[in-house]
């Protein structure tokens, strides 16, 4: 019981990783979860949200100031093969996932500014779709980019990453 408690004590207003889905691994996870908030304390508005079920575990990145989310998926054995690690080490893991996360948010909210600047200045209607063309173009390329950062990490790369 004291455990479950320690862990909701362990969310706040800007808690960086929110572990109220875990269930396994749980003292580990809070010790990870403090040294990855230290590292991560410039971004309040930002919560990794992480769930273990029986076959995986999940991770939702979320930054109250962009529209997207994105999640990481660990299978158990991947999940098994990282704690094998130290905390050290599982930290800067997540911390380079959050990196990742981070860019690719980066990538989405420059495109967004973009786009309303563009079509402000649009006095004719525009009539080449250029919003959805300009949107398709990033994401592709946001997603790419994400992709290859994930599969330089010998560990991360091992991760589903969306």
């Amino acid at each position: 019981m004291n455990t479950i408690n320690a862990s909701n004590q362990n969310v706040n207003f800007t808690a960086r990783m929110d572990l109220r889905g875990v269930t396994k691994n749980l003292e580990r996870w809070q010790k990870v979860a403090k040294d990855f908030e230290a590292k991560t304390s410039k971004y309040p508005n930002d919560t990794f949200d992480i769930t273990d079920f029986a076959d995986r575990c999940e991770i939702y990145h979320y930054d109250k100031g962009v529209k997207h989310e994105n999640v990481c998926i660990i299978g158990v054995e991947q999940l098994k093969n990282l704690f094998e690690n130290t905390d050290d080490f599982v930290v800067k893991k997540m911390t380079k996932l959050f990196n990742i996360f981070k860019a690719k948010d980066a990538e989405y909210d420059s495109a967004e500014k973009y786009i309303s600047s563009v079509i402000k200045k649009d006095k004719n209607g525009d009539p080449t779709d250029f919003e959805q063309k300009f949107w398709d173009i990033l994401v592709d390329k946001a997603e790419k980019d994400r992709d290859i950062a994930v599969s330089k990490d010998k560990v991360l790369s091992q991760f589903k990453v969306y």
